[in-house]
């Protein structure tokens, strides 16, 4: 008689891309055994168990669960061979674990940010009280950052949904509080890494309704390349763990674990992570250069920049710096400075709370007459006339 056929469950979340690019990955490499009978037994919400009542048969699992989902040691302890693809279950030895290279998704998050010039991110996660492993990952994330020079720090939204599975808190920012003075406490420009494209979609709302502008004042990043991060507004730059092949590599520990009867060692890692860049960090122009040197005129042109910082920035010469930057944002990068530079010291003036000379040293001047005549040449009037229109009370 024929062998009869493995009954192998997969529990994976629905409604995430993570999810279907693990299913793809198993079948994928399933189709060169066909050995198996698959199950797909969706895990619909953590600590809810998808296991069928009664001693059902089963010979073994590819899951990528909490550990919350406590259904998981009922496997076990009826010596089910599991394999999670997923970084949690470190603690329990009798879990296979394949998991993504955490140094190669957070090297790639942590540069993407320093490329823009950015110097503060936030690392935003959920429930990480519930998932020790997670938070590891994520420090490690922002340890990385403070190595490279930023100011980084890690905080948890709370709640008791994500929401990649939860349509209402999506959608009901009066239970976003905390989120929003968070958001409100954050100094400007930062970056924010959100552990999930719908939490970067979230976010990204938030942000709107605070009046702060996606990227100029916070940068905003998800992660699993989910249709609602191409949703946002403006669509989210997203980070991708190599997840089909995670699937792959799944079958294969499985497979070895029944022709053997021994477990395999684990965890197993796989390289490699994919970064989709939009403009929620972006912005218009689309391009990580020219991003950075919008971000660097906006942070120092108040104190007076020239070409030659710019060009240092951006790598380019000038005649293409010019011809990219004006096609990207509809003006030359030194008018922008100007406009910037002018705009700040029109400000101030019009405070009134400090004399001209003063004026000019914040705005970056080796001494008033310099600031006199760029702000005559530039404006057609003398600082002292706006002085004028704004005497002090």
């Amino acid at each position: 008689m024929p062998e009869r056929r493995k009954i192998v469950a997969l529990i994976f979340p629905p409604h995430v891309r993570y999810s279907r690019e693990l299913t793809l990955g198993v079948i994928e490499q399933h189709a060169g055994l066909r050995q198996w009978s698959l199950l797909e037994l969706p895990r619909w919400a953590p600590g809810v168990s998808p296991l069928p009542d009664g001693d059902f048969p089963l010979d073994g699992a590819i899951i990528w669960v909490e550990p919350r989902d406590t259904f998981v040691l009922d496997l076990v302890k009826r010596g089910i061979p599991v394999v999670n693809c997923g970084i949690e279950w470190a603690q329990e030895s009798k879990i296979v674990r394949v998991t993504p290279h955490p140094e190669d998704i957070n090297r790639k998050i942590v540069d993407h940010f320093l490329s823009l010039g950015l110097k503060r991110m936030v690392v935003l996660g959920h429930k990480l009280d519930t998932r020790p492993a997670t938070r590891l990952v994520m420090q490690a994330m922002v340890d990385q950052a403070i190595a490279g020079g930023m100011d980084a720090v890690l905080r948890d939204i709370g709640g008791e949904y994500s929401p990649s599975l939860s349509p209402r808190r999506l959608l009901s920012f009066a239970d976003e509080t905390q989120l929003k003075k968070l958001l409100a406490t954050i100094p400007k420009p930062a970056g924010i890494f959100c552990a999930g494209d719908a939490m970067g979609y979230m976010v990204s709302l938030l942000a709107e309704d605070g009046g702060w502008r996606i990227p100029e004042d916070l940068a905003i990043m998800g992660g699993g390349g989910e249709v609602i991060g191409e949703m946002a507004h403006p669509p989210l730059t997203s980070i991708m763990a190599p997840m089909k092949e995670i699937g792959r590599t799944a079958v294969n520990l499985l497979q070895e674990w029944f022709e053997t009867g021994i477990q395999p060692s684990s965890p197993v890692t796989v390289r490699g992570a994919e970064l989709r860049e939009r403009e929620s960090t972006l912005g218009r122009s689309g391009r990580v250069v020219l991003a950075a040197v919008r971000r660097y005129i906006e942070e120092n042109a108040a104190k007076g920049i020239g070409m030659n910082d710019l060009l240092e920035v951006s790598g380019m010469s000038a005649k293409k710096l010019n011809q990219d930057y004006q096609q990207a944002f509809g003006i030359r990068p030194l008018d922008e400075v100007i406009q910037i530079r002018i705009s700040h010291a029109r400000k101030l003036l019009e405070e009134n709370k400090w004399p001209i000379w003063e004026i000019s040293r914040r705005c970056g001047f080796s001494s008033q007459a310099a600031f006199y005549n760029y702000f005559h040449r530039h404006t057609g009037i003398t600082p002292s006339e706006i002085g004028k229109k704004h005497p002090s009370q």
